[in-house]
């Protein structure tokens, strides 16, 4: 080998180990906005709790001693006194609720949806289980929907159970046509009409499907909806239906006016519009009718009519960027499940300037 062979050879070792440092070294977390660390305060009314654990569903029960809020997620159940902040775990005779994806109060009750089926809470102990052997096909629960006080919908990644009394009839989601908007209903929502609302997220077909007073009518992107993996749907005070929706960095909400007995997309909402992010992983609106547009990576944009009022992220105290539930309880406190850990805002937080 000639000395210049020996020279190049030596160049492409050197270039190839430095490539491969800079790979290993690569900080993934790079332009990821950072919150306040360990040695600086949160901003006034803002409380951080369980960071670590990941949660997307949040439920308010009133009880003698005063509300309790129940955080579900994928590492279990947890019970937390709004007051104190004691936090506690929330198991089936020991056994952790794994993958809590819905929670739903019924008077003196909690409805949990998780991996293995759906588990009724009573008086600290589980009174029911709503499993395969009772007719759920599916047992990973992904949302809970009463639509009345004898029909319960459970919503699972391969199709819809609909529960009355101790029966479960199973409409799948790739057997009947039209019977569903996908195979994988993510998000149920009633209307103030009674109209009931599935909403899809899967590869194949997608979008959003309404029943009301046996109508049914399938919107999706053919019809305007800003994508067909549907995450979220809430009502506004105007009457509109907000539907969010989205993968990664695609999506936004679409805003739906009924007109004729038809829902029609009458608008886009994009991150050009105000959206925090590009894709819209929850949306909330609280007693005051502002809307909070939670996004997967950016925070949450809050609106009052269609002007944009706030944005809250990390730096603004929040657990996590992505948002995945908002409640607000009886004292005008929101608590928020995010990807890692709990936010709780209370009314001393003061929403900072827009511009």
């Amino acid at each position: 080998m000639s000395n210049l062979q020996k020279i190049i050879l030596t160049l492409l070792v050197v270039v190839l180990l430095g490539g491969i440092f800079v790979l290993v070294n690569e900080d993934p977390a790079a332009g990821v906005l950072a919150g306040p660390t360990a040695s600086e305060p949160l901003p006034a009314g803002v409380e951080q709790l369980l960071k670590g654990n990941e949660f997307s569903s949040l439920a308010a029960m009133e009880t003698a001693q005063g509300p309790v809020v129940f955080a579900g997620g994928i590492q279990g159940l947890y019970k937390v006194d709004p007051k104190s902040l004691e936090t506690s775990v929330i198991t089936d005779q020991g056994e952790a609720f794994r993958s809590v994806r819905a929670l739903l109060v019924v008077a003196d009750q909690l409805w949990i949806g998780h991996e293995r089926g759906v588990s009724v809470l009573e008086k600290g102990v589980v009174s029911r289980r709503i499993t395969t052997a009772e007719g759920l096909v599916d047992e990973r629960v992904l949302d809970l929907l009463f639509v009345d006080e004898q029909t319960l919908y459970v919503a699972t990644y391969t199709g819809l159970g609909i529960v009355r009394g101790p029966s479960v009839h199973w409409i799948s989601g790739d057997e009947e046509e039209d019977s569903l908007p996908g195979e994988s209903i993510k998000v149920l929502f009633q209307d103030i009409n009674q109209g009931i609302w599935m909403g899809a997220y899967n590869a194949r077909g997608g979008g959003v499907l309404v029943e009301h007073a046996g109508q049914r009518q399938l919107i999706s992107l053919e019809d305007g909806l800003v994508h067909n993996s549907i995450t979220s749907i809430a009502q506004l005070p105007d009457g509109r239906i907000a539907v969010g929706g989205g993968v990664y960095t695609e999506g936004g909400a679409s805003l739906l006016r009924q007109k004729d007995g038809q829902w029609l997309v009458e608008r886009n909402m994009l991150r050009a519009d105000g959206l925090a992010g590009e894709k819209v992983r929850h949306i909330f609106v609280d007693r005051a009718g502002q809307i909070w547009f939670c996004s997967e990576y950016d925070g949450i944009a809050i609106f009052a009519g269609e002007m944009r009022i706030g944005l809250l992220t990390v730096q603004e105290g929040l657990s996590d960027n992505e948002v995945k539930k908002i409640i607000q309880l009886d004292s005008g406190d929101y608590w928020l499940a995010t990807r890692n850990g709990l936010t709780q805002i209370t009314s001393d937080f003061v929403l900072p300037d827009p511009s």
